[in-house]
């Protein structure tokens, strides 16, 4: 991914944002000293798997650097021979929370059972986080592009949700280089809000 394709798709995010998303941290977590290893877990749809070079870019900044990530081709590839760990994955993803479950924080233990995430952890090499995109939306009317995403947080020994991200975007312009545009920005708002909210809090 171009270094000038990023700046491009974030400089249109300074005039495109909106804010119409309630975001959510965790304020009662803090990092431990051992807290390194991040799961990157891949955009699950096959129209968007450039995103795994996006995300390896914006995660490799240096303000992420006590962390050692997964990278998301490589958690992409285990999830194309492994049904089991799909099945799991899609479970999180899929998973749905009220507005006061998510002030309330929910665990992984509400969606999975104990051989799931007994299972999850092995197959990502006992991450300490899991980053996850549990949707991603995009779609045109009146001359515009929109594009939608939310990411959560988990942390994988204890299960706890660290955070809930919404984020929403739209240019006005339906050309389709703006969906790619639009992920990039999405995914690195996303990374900013963990720099700023999480790691630097």
């Amino acid at each position: 991914m171009s270094k000038s394709l990023i700046l491009m798709a974030l400089f249109i995010s300074f005039i495109t944002m909106t804010f119409g998303q309630k975001k959510n941290v965790n304020k009662v977590f803090k990092f431990e000293e051992n807290d390194s290893l991040l799961a990157l877990v891949p955009v699950l749809n096959n129209d968007f798997t450039y995103t795994d070079t996006v995300l390896v870019d914006f995660y490799s900044k240096n303000y992420f650097s006590r962390f050692k990530i997964i990278k998301p081709g490589i958690i992409r590839s285990k999830i194309e021979i492994d049904n089991k760990l799909k099945e799991v994955i899609l479970k999180i993803v899929m998973q749905e929370y009220s507005k006061k479950e998510l002030k309330e924080f929910p665990n992984l233990n509400t969606i999975l059972d104990i051989s799931e995430i007994d299972y999850l952890k092995e197959k990502i090499d006992d991450a300490n986080f899991l980053l996850i995109p549990v949707d991603i939306r995009f779609g045109t009317n009146f001359g515009s592009t929109f594009g939608f995403s939310r990411f959560r947080l988990y942390k994988l020994p204890t299960g706890e949700l660290i955070f809930d991200c919404p984020m929403d975007f739209n240019v006005n312009s339906t050309d389709a280089r703006e969906k790619r545009n639009l992920m990039i920005i999405l995914l690195g708002e996303t990374s900013v809000f963990f720099r700023d909210k999480v790691i630097n809090n």
